[in-house]
């Protein structure tokens, strides 16, 4: 009697034992999948319909997202504008960001099929001649390298990268393409100034851009 009795109160323990165990492993199954879930909320950013990462590589430089924004025309949303930045610069000023010889990359995500390749040419016209306080005589023939390797129309879905790279250039590039790379520092600070300067494309995007996490 005392045997049978012994044993039906361990099989009772082990029981409640097994049921203990197994909830714990649920509990931590979902403890861990809401902490990845949550994680990736943290880190992924996005701005009108596009998801952006938290960093990327160009060249072997791993860069991570200092800010991005929407650039407008009146109510039509053209493009989302970001920059990516070497993690040293990460949250500098916009001046500091436009002559720094560190790595950094500009990233447009074409929305809008009113953005065609002669207005976004136009606009970079237009840019350029602001970044540089009007005098574009000393990039012309690098201004003019970049706007010739620009011929395919631009479509929305498209994704272009600027891309600068100490001892390297500045880099054009179109989807997986890179359709130039121009040397030099002044050519690199006059193109990210288009963004970045005192007088930039959009003022509300530029300061998106500046906003470090």
């Amino acid at each position: 009697m005392s045997t049978r009795i012994a044993a039906t109160t361990m099989n009772s323990r082990l029981g409640r034992v097994n049921t203990g165990t197994s909830s714990a492993a649920i509990t931590a199954f979902f403890v861990c999948l809401i902490t990845m879930l949550l994680s990736g909320a943290a880190y992924a950013k996005k701005v009108g319909s596009v998801t952006l990462e938290d960093s990327v590589t160009f060249n072997d430089a791993t860069l991570v997202l200092n800010g991005a924004g929407m650039r407008k025309r009146l109510f039509f949303k053209l493009y989302v504008g970001s920059l990516y930045v070497d993690e040293s610069v990460k949250g500098s000023s916009a001046q500091s960001m436009t002559l720094a010889n560190e790595a950094m990359l500009i990233q447009l995500n074409i929305l809008s099929d009113l953005l065609t390749r002669d207005k976004l040419i136009d606009a970079l016209d237009t840019g350029f001649t602001k970044s540089t306080g009007g005098d574009i005589t000393p990039i012309q023939a690098e201004i003019t390298t970049m706007k010739e390797a620009m011929q395919e129309p631009v479509r929305p879905g498209d994704v272009y990268r600027i891309a600068y790279v100490p001892e390297v250039g500045t880099s054009i590039v179109r989807g997986d393409e890179t359709l130039v790379t121009i040397p030099g520092l002044p050519f690199k600070q006059a193109v990210f100034g288009i963004w970045l300067s005192d007088n930039p494309a959009q003022a509300s995007l530029k300061s998106a851009m500046l906003a470090a996490d």
